[in-house]
């Protein structure tokens, strides 16, 4: 009996063996494909990371020159806003000499022009104030000093003369005293006082105007018409030609900002 029985749990061990030893090479070829496949898994993760932080903006190199030329551009915004336009004229110029680094048809550069013509234009609209306003007070300086002397005149000389005629002689006089002498004196006077800050204002527009096309022109080169910056150099654009009383110049800029800025590309005529 205990032979038979012995013989038995034999013969199912050898039946059992096979089968665990399938069972096992299931579970170790499933092992072997779990490791495989989280091995490929975790390559393929870390592929894709790296893919990712190659394209991602904060792991890019920052170039130098970028650095540099964004760096002026700010500082010339920030003297700008204060109003100091000296200053911002030679930062934003150190811009544009940065920026040319980049390539003539490069909207760095169109950036860096369009804040350039922005100071000049303002320049240009402070010293043509500055103009009118020596006109006018060099004008009112001149109607003084004519009410001044005329009464003075008056004063002095239509005594000297008896009846009617005293104060007609005194007229005379003093209107071709004033004709020969002094109107010459006070005309050069308002020039002196106003030609300058003309003269400048006049530099300062023609700058500005050529600043605003070289940005346009890059702008339509590059093909981002419908970019912040170039419907920013448009509606510059058009306040300087507003500035200097071309209207219908100025609409036509305006017209084509709005419809830039709709995404509806148009060109000049």
């Amino acid at each position: 009996m205990l032979y038979e029985r012995a013989e038995w749990h034999n013969s199912q061990t050898r039946q059992i063996l096979p089968e665990s030893r399938k069972d096992m090479q299931k579970h170790w070829g499933r092992s072997s494909t779990g490791k495989a496949l989280a091995l490929a898994l975790f390559c393929s993760g870390t592929l894709f990371t790296a893919a990712f932080c190659a394209e991602s903006p904060s792991a890019k190199a920052v170039n130098p020159d970028d650095e540099r030329w964004q760096k002026s551009l700010d500082s010339g915004k920030e003297a700008l806003n204060r109003q100091d336009y000296d200053k911002a004229e030679e930062v934003l110029q150190l811009a544009v000499a940065q920026a040319k680094n980049f390539g003539d048809n490069d909207t760095r550069l169109a950036v860096s022009l369009t804040d350039l013509a922005d100071v000049e234009r303002l320049q240009g609209l402070k010293n043509s104030q500055k103009s009118e306003s020596s006109t006018k007070i060099a004008a009112i300086f001149m109607a003084a000093v004519f009410v001044l002397t005329f009464c003075l005149a008056f004063a002095l000389v239509a005594p000297r003369f008896k009846g009617k005629a005293g104060p007609l002689i005194t007229w005379g006089l003093f209107i071709a005293g004033w004709a020969l002498l002094a109107m010459p004196l006070f005309k050069g006077l308002i020039a002196s006082m106003s030609d300058e800050d003309r003269n400048l204002a006049q530099k300062k527009y023609e700058s500005c105007e050529n600043l605003y096309k070289q940005a346009l022109k890059i702008w339509d080169a590059s093909g981002k018409t419908d970019d912040p910056g170039s419907i920013e150099t448009l509606t510059g654009y058009a306040t300087f030609l507003r500035q200097t009383n071309r209207d219908a110049d100025a609409k036509k800029l305006e017209e084509k900002a709005y419809a830039q800025a709709a995404g509806v590309k148009q060109t000049l005529p």
